[in-house]
């Protein structure tokens, strides 16, 4: 039920950040300082110098193409938190396949740099909008995940005849309880959910 809300914290979210940008100078320069420092870190892990660059994936060495010449408009390091964004809310998008733990970690290095450039040209208040903005988009994140645990875990056990059940009761007419399910499954999910009851 919680991921319910997940389009509502969205939308919040989304409103938040849009009074955000309306209030700053999308093409600032951002001292993009933390998530150049976790890419650098990263590399260092894997080996350092060109072996270390080798081995980071494309979507971290174009990011590292980003940070790494200076410092880079608003707008462009927006671009890729939104990239990112797609990728832990949808599972789609370039970072799609990125572990899980290092996209939330760009993500969080990304909004931190954000953050220090918005409260500085444009003032703790709008700071704070996007704090709570970024506050709303990781509660809706931590729903949506909590949701693939409890199907990914409970499919073949309590939600399947729950499911199964409500498609008997829909095709007699009364279509109230599937509709029902159906809003609280993740959308990109409730293809694999319905097959999953209708051939259990």
């Amino acid at each position: 039920v919680r991921y319910v809300c997940g389009a509502g914290l969205g939308g919040q979210a989304g409103d938040l950040r849009q009074e955000v940008t309306d209030a700053v100078d999308v093409r600032g320069r951002v001292d993009a300082t933390g998530i150049k420092s976790w890419l650098q870190t990263r590399m260092d892990d894997l080996g350092g110098g060109k072996e270390g660059t080798a081995d980071v994936s494309s979507e971290e060495k174009r990011l590292w193409g980003i940070v790494s010449k200076g410092q880079p408009t608003y707008a462009l390091l927006n671009e890729q938190r939104d990239l990112i964004g797609q990728a832990l809310e949808k599972g789609t998008g370039p970072w799609a396949n990125t572990n899980m733990k290092r996209l939330k970690d760009i993500y969080g290095s990304l909004a931190g740099d954000q953050i220090n450039f918005i409260e500085a040209s444009a003032g703790k208040e709008i700071a704070d909008k996007q704090r709570a903005a970024n506050t709303l988009f990781k509660q809706m994140y931590d729903g949506r995940e909590q949701m693939q645990k409890i199907f990914a875990k409970d499919l073949s056990g309590s939600l399947a005849p729950i499911m199964q059940r409500a498609i008997t009761q829909g095709t007699k007419g009364n279509v109230q309880t599937l509709n029902t399910l159906i809003k609280i499954i993740p959308e990109d999910m409730r293809g694999k959910v319905l097959t999953s009851a209708l051939f259990k």
